[in-house]
């Protein structure tokens, strides 16, 4: 009889403390980096605004391109309150590049699984990302 009430009593601890809620902070977006180029002249392009959107269409983040075109958008963390325990953990969204003298490109991004626990982090490597006049 105690040995089944200390069963049920652990079984009962460990499924509630998976409900409760724990401060803490999660990547929603992984480190970005990319180059920006021109499409015709392949050369870099400088001052290209590389903006982060969520899944919802929110922003979550803008950078520029530097002299050689290349940019890193930083991870962005919010703060959570539960923890999950069941299910795979994705992240994804969108990012713009918009330049005055350019029409926008878009790239969309998706990391799952072993991507999500790269040492340093989730990271994504865009790549050369070409922009029309």
């Amino acid at each position: 009889m105690q040995a089944t009430r200390t069963v049920v009593v652990t079984a009962v601890l460990v499924t509630v403390s998976a409900c409760l809620p724990i401060p803490h902070r999660s990547d929603v977006s992984p480190l970005l980096r990319g180059q920006v180029i021109d499409a015709r002249t392949q050369s870099p392009v400088k001052d290209a605004k590389i903006r982060l959107y969520n899944p919802r269409g929110e922003l979550l983040a803008e950078e520029r391109s530097d002299a050689q075109g290349r940019f890193e958008v930083k991870p962005v963390r919010e703060w959570e309150y539960f923890v999950i325990i069941t299910g795979d953990r994705v992240l994804s969204g969108d990012v713009t590049i918009l330049h005055p003298d350019y029409g926008a490109a878009t790239r969309r991004y998706f990391l799952s699984g072993s991507d999500l626990y790269r040492p340093g982090g989730p990271q994504e490597d865009l790549g050369r990302i070409q922009l029309k006049r």
